[in-house]
């Protein structure tokens, strides 16, 4: 990753900040506080008065059963295969690292998905949360504190 900051500085900071690896990840998060914590932050987005946010994060309209943490180590697997394209895709030259073991917090929402890294470095107390829609196509970045 610190060959890749080199040639992008904004970007660089941006993804020093998100994970401490440019790696896919390939295991899953048990259950815990945190993943209750970000699963009511996906279920707080349903809410009418939150539809903007959803949408900018093109988040589809679900119940509170279709937010769920997964646990499936391949969809694990391909979340971390999803943070590691965003890196690729600022850089297509940025070298390809092997699979880091970092554990994923993965939750489905709906046919979406909220990717988040509870290890990466950052300076404040918020969680970075990464959306992707069912293709894995990235959608968009957020905070929790």
């Amino acid at each position: 990753m610190r060959n890749f900051c080199l040639g992008s500085a904004l970007i660089c900071v941006m993804l020093l900040g998100f994970s401490p690896t440019l790696g896919a990840q390939n295991t899953c998060r048990a259950a815990d506080s945190h993943s209750q914590h970000f699963i009511r932050v996906m279920q707080a987005m349903m809410a009418p008065e939150h539809g903007p946010i959803r949408t900018s994060f093109a988040l589809p309209l679900v119940s509170p059963s279709q937010i769920v943490l997964e646990t499936d180590p391949v969809v694990c697997a391909r979340a971390g295969e999803a943070l590691d394209s965003l890196g690729r895709t600022w850089d297509p030259n940025a070298p390809v690292l092997p699979p880091d073991t970092i554990a994923l917090y993965v939750i489905r929402v709906g046919t979406s998905y909220a990717v988040i890294d509870l290890e990466s470095q950052n300076d404040n107390d918020a969680d970075f949360i990464f959306y992707f829609g069912p293709t894995w196509n990235h959608t968009g970045v957020g905070v929790s504190q």
